[in-house]
């Protein structure tokens, strides 16, 4: 028992004598080996549908011209017919675009509407049919003479969903600004 005496307050005064202050951490040890790969986790439940995005666009390989040539009369017109996803609400609130292409001597892709003018005085222009889901392209001539040769040799259509609006502040895209370009490379839409 005169042991144990003894040795609890040597025991205490050594206890009080150590200090996470005192001495220095010693030198960083060499990196281990990597580990082994684990086993792959199982698959995550689909999510909610999010936002309007680039998934949401619409767009139509080039459809030949539907316009018989020559054609006798100061307009015309040929409906793009059963147009997918043409729906009110987009028609309300998305941005539906219309292009003619020109393919005979060069390519050249132009947004309708669009005045031509010189050998051919042509204004071309789109519209959306409320009763059907068809968009109808019309040729009508400027200086009142026949048509005759239509320019365009196709057409295509590109809609965009309106979306959400913004709530961070910053202004909504006006999709109308961009070139065919910008817009096919921004959606990644194939040509």
């Amino acid at each position: 028992m005169k042991k144990l005496f003894f040795i609890w307050p040597i025991l205490g005064i050594m206890f009080l004598a150590c200090s996470p202050d005192d001495g220095q951490d010693g030198a960083m040890g060499p990196q281990g080996i990597q580990g082994e790969q684990g086993q792959t986790g199982p698959q995550g439940e689909q999510g909610e549908t999010g936002e309007t995005g680039t998934a949401n666009v619409i767009y139509s390989d080039w459809i030949p011209s539907g316009f018989e040539s020559p054609i006798a009369d100061t307009h015309a017109s040929f409906p793009i017919q059963n147009v997918e996803g043409l729906t009110d609400e987009i028609k309300a609130n998305g941005y539906i675009s219309v292009y003619g292409r020109y393919t005979t001597a060069y390519t050249i892709i132009e947004p309708l509407p669009k005045s031509i003018f010189g050998l051919r005085m042509q204004h071309y222009d789109f519209q959306i049919n409320d009763l059907n889901q068809n968009i109808n392209i019309w040729i009508t001539s400027i200086d009142g003479s026949d048509i005759e040769i239509p320019i365009y040799d196709d057409y295509r259509y590109i809609i965009i969903p309106g979306g959400t609006p913004s709530t961070s502040g910053k202004s909504k895209v006006d999709y109308s600004k961009m070139s065919y370009e910008e817009l096919i490379s921004l959606f990644h839409i194939p040509e």
